[in-house]
């Protein structure tokens, strides 16, 4: 008993010498980047689904942006939101808008208002499960399972390239519940369009068929080093019993 309660304390021990996230949900460290491209996004560090992501923005601090590096892993039942239409643990305290890159800086998909959300809260979600209309933009978009980046940002708010073309939809054609594509003509992403939106706040992102980007770095190896450790004590102590 005293050698399981030996390891038992062990592992607990490597548990809380991880740096990752052990639970569902992701909160924002510091001010996550407002980059689009990889690497100028904040990865979420972790272990089993993640279900939330939770920040804030602040006009004040000039952060209007907050980008968060995910994996989805259930294409087909993957959604992304801020609305509590959707998930009842989707909420900010701002208009919302909601976008999902590649992790090459290439946009996918991109939602201001989720439909009859009179919140102005947004979804994003595979277009063929949209509840609303899906912009010509957005159909035959196929999402994988894969690593992506979800960016929030307020109303106003608009990825654009050099030529000050705007990559997602753009969201004033058509209804700003529709669920929008990328924007041909665009080219790779410059800067944000109406950088001094007012929209700004807390917000909880809830998810659903996703997972952190970095699955448990650390905690499974560190997990087996603890087990070996331990075995390796049991070894010695028979051998010298």
């Amino acid at each position: 008993m005293a050698r399981l309660t030996t390891g038992a304390a062990m592992v607990s021990l490597v548990l809380s010498m991880s740096p990752v996230t052990l639970a569902g949900t992701w909160d924002e460290v510091g001010d996550a980047p407002a980059w689009p491209a990889d690497p100028s996004w904040q990865s979420t560090d972790g272990f089993g689904p993640l279900t939330a992501i939770t920040g804030v923005t602040s006009l004040a601090l000039g952060d209007l942006v907050d980008a968060y590096g995910i994996t989805i892993t259930d294409a087909v039942d993957f959604y992304a939101t801020t609305s509590a239409l959707t998930d009842p643990n989707g909420t900010a305290s701002f208009d919302t808008r909601l976008w999902l890159f590649n992790v090459d800086g290439t946009p996918v998909l991109g939602n201001d208002d989720a439909p009859g959300d009179a919140s102005l809260h947004s979804l994003l979600t595979a277009p063929q499960n949209y509840p609303g209309t899906v912009a010509p933009t957005a159909n035959g978009i196929m999402l994988t399972p894969g690593k992506y980046v979800l960016i929030i940002g307020g109303f106003g708010i608009d990825p654009e390239d050099a030529n000050n073309i705007d990559m997602v939809g753009p969201f004033l054609v058509g209804s700003f519940e529709d669920l929008h594509g990328p924007n041909p003509p665009a080219g790779p992403f410059d800067h944000w369009e109406n950088f001094g939106s007012e929209q700004t706040g807390t917000y909880t992102i809830a998810l659903n068929g996703a997972t952190f980007i970095v699955p448990a770095p650390g905690v499974g190896t560190l997990v087996v080093l603890g087990f070996t450790g331990f075995l390796g004590r049991r070894r010695r102590r028979q051998v010298f019993a």
